[in-house]
């Protein structure tokens, strides 16, 4: 199956730093974060509100959201987070007294087989060590007929082939060691026990929504030649790879609604 390579602990960690230090910017903005987890619920699970029904009254885990978790909107069942982050988050943000936090890697689930009848994965495999064995647990943690919500920031393929080149030459993206197009995100979920439900649906790029709300929260970094240069390189794949959300070269989040049959 083809999969993207494993990172490496220095890159993963590399992407913590970067991810610590984007949320560092975001402290005492609690208020802005809450507004903007409520525009990020009502928007993706506005496309599948049954899944909502199917929550109810069942053990419901979320993987790596940061403080911002979706299933903060969740009524009546249990709740639980895993984070590599967690004892962070929970000491800088005020975070949802109803959601048990734990801290955890997605490759290592702290919990026994069959624990969860519901799991929300949003904006994570790319963020990961090992994209691969986080389905694995997830598949391993899902109970029978329990669901799971992944969604995930694709790429055309040009894209993709321009920003493993940055990455090669440590000027990629710092935040997420892992490139994905459509085609590659679903052969990464062949073979797992999961059964993809539904056809992958476009969202709202989160990084507009963030930017909508916090139009100071780009990165102040000093913008060098090599940056102006990769926007040029941006822009001309742009026009390559066209409108098609499977092929320009702007981020498409997609869903991808899985189900665990046996």
């Amino acid at each position: 199956m083809t999969s993207d390579p494993i990172v490496t602990l220095e890159r993963w960690r590399i992407a913590q730093r970067n991810e610590k230090e984007f949320w560092d910017g975001m402290k005492g903005r609690d208020a802005i974060l809450k507004e903007l987890a409520h525009r990020n619920f009502q928007r993706e699970f506005g496309i599948r509100k049954e899944l909502l029904d199917s929550v109810l009254s069942q053990r419901v885990l979320e993987i790596g959201p940061g403080p911002m978790p979706l299933t903060c909107e969740f009524e009546n069942c249990e709740k639980i987070v895993v984070d590599s982050l967690a004892d962070y988050f929970c000491t800088n943000f005020e975070t949802d007294r109803g959601i048990e936090w734990m801290k955890g890697l997605a490759e290592t689930l702290p919990f026994i087989n069959d624990s969860f009848e519901f799991v929300v994965a949003s904006n994570v495999l790319d963020h990961v060590r090992v994209p691969q064995e986080v389905l694995s647990e997830i598949h391993r943690v899902l109970k029978v007929n329990g669901s799971v919500y992944l969604v995930l920031n694709c790429y055309g393929p040009l894209t993709r082939i321009y920003k493993m080149m940055l990455e090669k030459i440590g000027q990629s993206d710092p935040y997420h060691p892992h490139v994905f197009t459509i085609k590659r995100a679903k052969k990464l979920l062949e073979n797992t026990g999961l059964e993809l439900l539904s056809n992958a649906k476009e969202i709202e790029n989160r990084k507009e929504a963030i930017n909508q709300l916090l139009p100071n929260s780009e990165d102040k970094k000093p913008k060098g030649i090599k940056f102006r240069i990769s926007r040029i390189i941006k822009s001309i794949l742009s026009l390559m790879e066209g409108n098609d959300p499977g092929k320009r070269s702007s981020a498409v989040c997609m869903i991808f609604v899985l189900k665990k049959f046996a």
